[in-house]
């Protein structure tokens, strides 16, 4: 996913282990929200955000959703989440 200035919604949990990778030198910063109409606008409110310029493993709560935004321009982050079930089922971004 491309990020720019603004907030952007990765996924909404429950996801028991999120992989995300940050491709290019500009930081981004990985967050979690509470759902409430579980798009982009849940985002706008920055609490406590990891700022990655790597990699980074998250846990999302069913009722959370993990948000990104880049820090000074243009980045493009990377992820897949497992479902929490057995079955290993991974979901690409």
């Amino acid at each position: 996913m491309n990020l720019a200035d603004d907030a952007r919604m990765l996924l909404a949990g429950p996801a028991g282990t999120v992989h995300a990778s940050v491709d290019g030198s500009r930081p981004v910063a990985l967050y979690l929200v509470d759902r409430v109409h579980g798009d982009d606008r849940d985002c706008r409110q920055l609490t406590y955000a990891r700022w990655v310029s790597g990699s980074a493993h998250l846990e999302v709560g069913a009722k959370q959703e993990l948000c990104a935004v880049s820090k000074g321009g243009p980045a493009s982050v990377m992820w897949h989440a497992t479902t929490g079930g057995r079955d290993n089922l991974w979901a690409l971004q």
